[in-house]
């Protein structure tokens, strides 16, 4: 079941892809340069979450994340005052995998 996900993905992917081609082309004609960087922005924002992934997987290999003074104090804190989920409080809106993957 999971591999027809990932090959539905894909298809959706391809067809967004195909989209932003058709568009790019057509917008090309009345703005070229405004498509070239258009294009330009969406490449670097592919190379940045390849390697954003990239470094979140060497730290996970690594286990930086594990002896992080500051998420071992809020995991502290968490369990010491007993934070439902229901609870409004403001520690558990801590995001600890963001505090993780923006190295705090």
């Amino acid at each position: 079941m999971s591999w027809y996900a990932m090959m539905i993905l894909q298809d959706k992917e391809r067809e967004i892809d195909k989209i932003i081609s058709y568009l790019d082309y057509h917008a090309s004609f009345t703005n070229y340069e405004g498509v070239k960087m258009a294009k330009e922005f969406r490449e670097s924002q592919k190379e940045e979450v390849v390697k954003e992934a990239g470094e979140f997987i060497e730290e996970a290999k690594r286990n930086d994340f594990k002896n992080n003074p500051l998420i071992e104090a809020i995991k502290k804190i968490r369990e010491s005052s007993r934070i439902t989920e229901d609870s409004d409080s403001a520690l558990k809106s801590i995001n600890l995998n963001k505090l993780i993957r923006e190295d705090i």
